[in-house]
């Protein structure tokens, strides 16, 4: 089931980075989880996307839930990676909705 709950991970960050990678070659994560399944995740994304530079920046749901409602004029993070669903519900109206090409 955590290799499911990865892969599930894994394609999230390729979804959500490919809406902008025709725009940038850089993706911005900010990280609430674990370093080892962030490291796991980024590692797996990188084989698949050599030429996205990838940034990873980690501290707590609650540092980054302030980080975000500060930049929504100007976000700079692209994924928000390891919180919990209410932690994402709490601050929803930040992101944007991803609508796959199929």
């Amino acid at each position: 089931m955590f290799i499911r709950f990865r892969l599930k991970l894994v394609a999230a960050l390729l979804a959500v980075s490919l809406a902008g990678a025709a725009l940038a070659q850089n993706l911005v994560v900010y990280n609430a989880g674990s370093s080892e399944l962030i490291e796991d995740t980024i590692a797996a994304f990188n084989a698949a996307h050599p030429n996205i530079n990838v940034t990873v920046v980690s501290a707590g749901v609650g540092q980054h839930t302030t980080r975000i409602e500060a930049e929504s004029a100007n976000p700079q993070g692209d994924v928000f990676f390891g919180a919990s669903v209410e932690s994402f519900e709490a601050i929803i109206q930040y992101f944007d909705a991803y609508q796959t090409a199929n």
